[in-house]
């Protein structure tokens, strides 16, 4: 009696690399949104004390703005990736996904630096 089911069992995805695309699309997708109306709420929030004048004052309104929202993006986006490959993968395989989601905008970074530097310098 107290071994009961609650719900219907999330589908298990057979594909790994399915999950990895979902997982990095909805984390993107989460991240940009929360990212950006973080940052913009906190830009507004810091220039609404600067005066019409003071350049410098919205600058660094700006700047704390792009920090904030970078730091809330990067947050978003290991949660939702780890809440979803944790909901859709069994115990025991789960690591290497989650890893890989980490590892993911890095490699994505270091790929497209290495592909620019080598287009320059084969032109």
């Amino acid at each position: 009696m107290g071994d009961r089911e609650r719900g219907p069992k999330p589908q298990r995805f057979r594909r790994p690399v399915a999950l990895f695309a979902i997982a990095a699309a909805l984390s993107i997708g989460i991240a940009a949104v929360l990212g950006s109306a973080v940052g913009w709420a906190m830009a507004s929030s810091s220039a609404s004390s600067c005066s019409p004048y003071d350049g410098w004052c919205g600058l660094g309104a700006a700047l704390v703005g792009i920090a904030f929202g970078i730091a809330v993006g990067v947050i978003a986006y290991i949660t939702a990736g780890v809440i979803t490959i944790t909901r859709y993968r069994p115990p025991g395989r789960r690591a290497a996904h989650i890893a890989a989601h980490l590892t993911f905008p890095f490699a994505l970074v270091a790929t497209l630096t290495l592909l620019s530097w080598l287009s320059d310098l084969i032109t």
